[in-house]
This record gives C-alpha cells, sequence and structure tokens, in this order.
C-alpha cells in the first residue's frame, strides 16, 4: 500500500469516527467509576427506575405499562442531560406520572462488558439526551414532543394510546395494517430489511410516494447499522465493503449526512481494492459535499494513480 493510499484510509476513517458516539480512549476503571456516579444520580432516587433493559421489559409485560425510556450518558459530560435531569425529572409530577409507566434509565457508559451498549442508535437516538415509550417487547411506539412532565402526559394519553389502537385496528383493517406498517418503519422496528420490504409489498393502499418514503427510511436505517460499527480503519475499510451491496442494488441514502460517509467508505474500500472505476463515481459524489472537501485532493491523486496503471 502506498503512503498516499495510507494518508487517505485513515483520513477516511478519522472522519468515520468523527460520526459515532465513541468516547476518546479512557481507562475502564475511569469509565466505571463515571458510570457509578451517574447511576447515583438523585433523580433516579426521587421515583422508581429501572436500569436494567430486561427488567425493564418483564415490569412491562407484567404491568401491560408502555416503558418511557431517558438515555443519557456518563463517559462524558452532557449538559443538556443535567438539565432535564435536574428539571422535569426531579419534579413532584413526574413522579406522579411515573407511576402511569415503567420508568427505564439507559446510561451509555462504554464499559466494556455493559449490556446493551449500543441502544441508544437501536432505538433510533443519535444524541444526548433522547426520550421515547417503548412497547413490552423494547420496540419504539412513542416519541414526547417536548421535554416537560405535561409533554410526557400527552404523549402517553394520546400517542401511546393511538399506537395500541392502531394496532388493534390492523387486525382487520387493511388501511390501519398499512399506517401500522409506516409507523414501525419511522420507529425501526425491522432488523431484516428485505423482509420489511416484503410486507411493504402486501400492502396495496401504499401509495408510490409512501413507498418511496419508506424506501428511504430503510435505506437510511441499513446504512446507519454499517455505520454504527466503524470503530477504525480496519472497520471503516470493511464497512465500505458492506455498503458495495446496497449501491449495487441502487439504494443510496438521500440525507446529506448520510451520503457524505456512504460515498466516503465506498472510496476507501475502493482505493483499497483498486477499483478506479468505482472511486471515480465517489469523486464525482463527494464534489457535492462541502464535508469532503479536504479528502478530495487525495482522492483525485490516489484516483490518477490507478489510472497510470491502467
Amino acid at each position: 500500500m502506498t503512503n498516499r493510499t495510507s494518508l487517505l484510509l485513515r483520513s477516511l476513517a478519522i472522519l468515520a469516527l468523527a460520526s459515532t458516539p465513541t468516547a476518546f480512549a479512557q481507562d475502564q476503571a475511569e469509565l466505571a467509576a463515571k458510570r457509578d456516579k451517574k447511576l447515583a444520580s438523585e433523580f433516579l432516587k426521587l421515583a422508581d427506575w429501572i436500569t436494567d433493559f430486561d427488567e425493564a421489559r418483564t415490569v412491562a409485560a407484567e404491568t401491560g405499562k408502555p416503558i418511557f425510556a431517558y438515555f443519557t450518558r456518563s463517559y462524558a459530560p452532557c449538559p443538556p442531560c443535567s438539565a432535564l435531569e435536574a428539571g422535569p425529572l426531579s419534579e413532584e409530577l413526574f413522579k406522579y406520572f411515573g407511576q402511569d409507566v415503567v420508568l427505564f434509565c439507559h446510561v451509555t457508559s462504554q464499559v466494556e462488558g455493559d449490556a446493551h451498549q449500543d441502544l441508544l442508535r437501536q432505538k433510533g437516538g443519535s444524541a444526548f439526551p433522547y426520550l421515547a415509550f417503548l412497547d413490552a417487547a423494547g420496540n419504539v411506539i412513542a416519541k414526547p414532543k417536548d421535554r416537560t412532565v405535561d409533554a410526557f402526559h400527552d404523549a402517553v394519553e394520546q400517542d401511546v394510546a393511538a399506537w395500541f389502537e392502531l394496532v388493534e385496528a390492523s387486525a382487520d383493517d387493511a388501511d390501519a395494517a398499512a399506517r401500522l406498517f409506516e409507523k414501525r418503519v419511522e420507529f425501526g422496528h425491522f432488523d431484516d430489511f428485505e423482509a420489511a420490504r416484503a410486507e411493504m409489498a402486501r400492502h396495496e393502499s401504499l401509495s408510490p410516494a409512501r413507498r418511496a418514503r419508506l424506501e428511504q427510511a430503510l435505506i437510511a436505517q441499513e446504512f446507519n447499522r454499517i455505520l454504527g460499527t466503524v470503530r477504525g480503519e480496519a472497520e471503516a475499510a470493511a464497512g465500505g465493503a458492506r455498503t458495495l451491496p446496497m449501491l449495487e442494488k441502487g439504494r443510496i441514502p438521500k440525507d446529506q449526512g448520510l451520503a457524505f460517509f456512504y460515498w466516503a467508505f465506498l472510496a476507501q474500500h475502493a482505493a483499497e481494492t483498486g477499483n478506479a472505476e468505482l472511486l471515480g463515481r465517489c469523486i464525482e459524489e463527494l464534489g457535492d459535499h462541502s464535508r469532503a472537501r479536504p479528502l478530495l485532493p487525495r482522492l483525485k491523486k490516489a484516483y490518477e494513480g490507478m489510472q497510470k496503471k491502467g
């Protein structure tokens, strides 16, 4: 591998890492101490919070209550989390709200061995704090429109209730079943994207515009899953290889943030494998992204080198 290509790969890997919620390398003992301090927070003592995901789902199944999930972190300061914890989550009214739901607090700690560390991303979150209502299976079914106790109440009475009504109606109403499918895609319920597409084909009431929107949602979720695996140069190269089948099937995200990493990963894969045709297309696509400007000179030099070699 040439020094030029190596520099390209390292640059792409660094940019990929910048997109993920990975903390700077820290001593595991330090991370564990920060986690324990977070779990000892005062707001967790003011209501019946559960901090184990499996336990929260079990309690929800036994009680029939929805889960109110709060996602925070301990590995680095989070001022918005602190404001939420000192504000709405510590209000007296919140304690009464908590009687109608299963309160679940998830802490992303970066501690090796801690369970469900990728749960934020799995449940559709991209930043802290993140709030969502889950069913007993752990699927997202609603999100509060604001970070206030009143908004939490409203979400339970309106959005959560509407979800369960839609589930019931979908049993014998084709249009309700299609709307439920849309919600399930929106909330990221599908692990098997091909199964989701097969189900979408069965919902005849979906218009072409609705199908196109749902397809883009599935594409974004599929690539986000790849993006979430990237933790270094080797992972980024493998991520590019896993992205290639999406491109071959014409599945390209329209979201500009995702599209940048989509083409950057493919460019890395092309540079790694000497695929000049693919690298040329990546350069063309990345030309529209301002974040790619530092990369483009290296990409173009790598491309020119491949062209000279024939």
